[in-house]
């Protein structure tokens, strides 16, 4: 029982050209009835609303690779109905989508598609009848599983890189696990984010960039004493201010110094996780 976002692009070798047919696929034994709100400060926009009939799809938009960017967040809210209209015993979907939508222009995302017969980059709202939960990564839910918790995992590392002198500092206080571990690298260069930037412009491509300092910094909020490289080059210094001007505006309790000159020279920015 699922429900799945599905990305085809008209052509996957030539994404700065192609346009991208946005489909909801409904493989469940039930029609749906659906909205979909993009939020936009305290208003919202509709992005799109229907209905699909049990195990088929419905294709919502042809847009060029340029227009996806929309569907970076919204909110999918839909009802499960049983035949001719009846409403089967199923909680209405309330689902907060975050998606990546930088992946569409990187051809390594359109690999063995299970809903397209063609190259597809495909997300799944519905999973086995549970809604996906887009604010834990899945390479955290992974570490977990592997792990019990990263938490433990990172304390054995401490024990085996040095036993308690490690894991103690001058004064005898317990040192964060993440400082043992090597410091987190963000390429925050333009081509190493996406294939193509067609459709973009200089602001289009500032915000993606930040868009990831965002991300990266949410995703390790909890991690006090992490250390992330974001690599912005040394250029015109416009990515860097705006970077620094994040920082402070929205993670006021990290730290944030210039990384390694020997390393980065003036192109990066180390920060440290603090609380």
């Amino acid at each position: 029982m699922d429900i799945v976002l599905s990305f085809e692009p008209s052509d996957v070798k030539r994404l700065d050209r192609s346009d991208v047919a946005v489909t909801l696929v409904n493989d469940t034994a039930y029609a749906v009835s659906f909205v979909m709100l993009r939020r936009e400060g305290r208003l919202g926009r509709m992005l799109c609303a229907g209905s699909v009939e049990a195990e088929t799809e419905l294709v919502l938009a042809v847009v060029p690779m340029g227009e996806t960017d929309k569907w970076s967040e919204f909110t999918f809210q839909a009802v499960i109905c049983g035949g001719e209209g009846e409403f089967e015993d199923v909680a209405p979907l309330n689902i907060d989508c975050r998606l990546d939508t930088s992946a569409l222009r990187k051809e390594s995302s359109y690999r063995s598609p299970v809903y397209s017969a063609r190259p597809a980059h495909e997300v799944h709202l519905l999973r086995e009848g549970r809604p996906v939960n887009f604010s834990a990564p899945d390479a955290e839910r992974i570490r977990k599983a592997m792990y019990g918790s990263l938490e433990k995992a990172l304390k054995e590392k401490i024990a085996a890189d040095g036993g308690r002198r490690a894991a103690k500092g001058n004064r005898g206080r317990e040192l964060s696990p993440y400082k043992v571990l090597p410091a987190i690298e963000v390429d925050l260069h333009i081509h190493e984010l996406v294939d193509t930037t067609a459709g973009m412009d200089n602001t289009a491509m500032l915000m993606l960039q930040l868009d990831t300092v965002r991300r990266t910094m949410r995703e390790h909020r909890e991690r006090r004493g992490q250390e992330i490289i974001f690599i912005h080059g040394k250029g015109d210094g416009v990515l860097r201010k705006a970077l620094l001007d994040l920082l402070r505006r929205e993670f006021p309790t990290a730290g944030h110094r210039d990384a390694s000159f020997r390393k980065y020279g003036f192109g990066a920015t180390l920060v440290t996780i603090r609380k």
